[in-house]
């Protein structure tokens, strides 16, 4: 078989291998009303059920029983699921929710695609970098799980994953001087801008990214700076006129573009696990209570389920786990694991072995990680919420980085090949455990 056709053919089989094991996680997983499963997958559901009723939730604290605490999130992904709601809905509310769960997991899907296109963009030569990318991205247990639910997540992860790609892109096309080019690569960016904008506020980071890489592009000189500057002020303006509905909605009816002091004030009225509260309770002080952030964020980065509650080497029955414990030995294999992966991808970022269009790349992914560590950190300064999701919206950068490090480990292609196959098939037996051995012992035992 020709290397392309072989390549293609395994994307296709880890996309298939995906949807299958999220159709798994859905079936076992029960679904709301009553107790989240999944993360707030209960106040998904009633945003879904308030549009597919025709109208916008508001965030007051008069309407959060009706309109849930999720009610400040942009409406694009529950406008998406309202349809398919309503016409589940005729087979009962658990259809509707499982239906829901399905355009979750079809998006989901689609950031694999993304996840592989970005990365062969950037590195069109190793076909086996994109590959593991995507593969890491499909197999991730984290990522299957919360994809077989009901969250805005589903889409933000897309948009993300196509705007690294379509940054990538920029770097890689090198037009020279073709204005059309490069107009049009900025209008489809600032549409994915724009986009994002009406789906969740983490994926504004995009707009970051996508003024680096204009900028970057016209410093390495990959294009006359001043085209790559006026495609950089069309995107950015393409972006901003799109966002600004939703943004102008919110400070008229909030005070806040991004209505996030409605959300800490509802959400602060009711949630209990607030810093403080978690010091004096559990860890007994600042430095204890960053450590277990920075523990429990890795482990549920991997494998955190039933909305954090359950986790690998716990048993089923037990309601929770010991977060003043360390978790158990897979976390500190994985640990292990992107620990080398850290120390391979600083070995490939020596001078000289990396292209312009890779190095932009490479800095616009890490601008977005870091803007999603940065969210998590501030987050956890409001709430106990180590919670490793927070970090998806910057999947696709991350995922490159992990394979890109152990290649830097592995520059033989067979034996990279290997580490993946490895790798690929540890995530599935750790999916297999995770459905089989945990989640339908404890949801459905005898």
């Amino acid at each position: 078989m020709h290397r392309e056709t072989f390549h293609r053919a395994a994307l296709a089989a880890l996309v298939v291998v995906f949807l299958a094991l999220a159709c798994a996680y859905s079936w076992i997983t029960p679904v709301p009303p009553g107790d989240s499963h999944n993360p707030d997958e209960d106040a998904h559901v009633r945003y879904v059920q308030v549009v597919a009723a025709g109208r916008l939730p508001v965030l007051r604290g008069d309407r959060l029983a009706s309109d849930g605490y999720e009610a400040h999130q942009p409406p694009l992904y529950y406008a998406l699921c309202a349809p398919v709601y309503r016409v589940a809905l005729r087979f009962g509310p658990v259809a509707a929710v499982r239906a829901v769960r399905g355009v979750s997991m079809l998006l989901e899907a689609l950031t694999i695609l993304a996840v592989f296109g970005g990365v062969r963009t950037l590195f069109p030569r190793d076909s086996r970098l994109a590959l593991g990318a995507a593969g890491f991205v499909a197999l991730l247990p984290m990522h299957i799980a919360l994809a077989a639910s009901v969250t805005n997540d589903a889409l933000a992860d897309l948009w993300m994953a196509v705007g690294f790609w379509l940054v990538a892109s920029l770097a890689a096309a090198n037009p020279s001087g073709d204005a059309a080019g490069w107009t049009r690569g900025a209008l489809r960016l600032g549409l994915v801008l724009g986009l994002g904008a009406w789906t969740k506020a983490v994926c504004l980071p995009l707009f970051l990214a996508a003024a680096l890489a204009f900028v970057l592009v016209a410093r390495e000189r990959l294009a006359p700076a001043s085209s790559a500057l006026r495609a950089g002020a069309l995107c950015l303006g393409v972006g901003a006129l799109l966002a600004s509905g939703w943004l102008l909605r919110n400070q008229a009816l909030y005070g806040d573009p991004l209505a996030q002091r409605a959300f800490t004030q509802v959400l602060g009225a009711t949630h209990v696990n607030t810093p403080a509260s978690s010091m004096a309770r559990f860890f007994g002080g600042p430095v204890p209570y960053a450590g277990a952030v920075a523990q429990w964020t890795q482990a549920s980065f991997w494998g955190g389920f039933d909305s954090m509650r359950l986790f690998w080497g716990q048993s089923p029955s037990q309601p929770h786990p010991d977060y003043q414990r360390a978790p158990g030995p897979v976390y500190g294999l994985l640990l292990l694991l992107c620990a080398g992966a850290v120390l391979g991808l600083l070995r490939s970022l020596r001078p000289g072995v990396l292209s312009a269009a890779q190095r932009i790349g490479l800095r616009c992914g890490g601008l977005l990680i870091l803007s999603a560590v940065l969210f998590l950190l501030q987050f956890n300064r409001l709430y106990f919420q180590a919670q490793g999701r927070f970090l998806f919206p910057a999947l696709a950068p991350l995922a490159l980085g992990f394979v890109l490090g152990w290649r830097g480990w592995l520059p033989d292609d067979q034996r990279f090949g290997g580490f993946l196959g490895v790798l690929g098939a540890g995530l599935l037996l750790l999916n297999l455990y995770t459905l089989f051995g945990l989640l339908l012992p404890r949801f459905h035992a005898a």
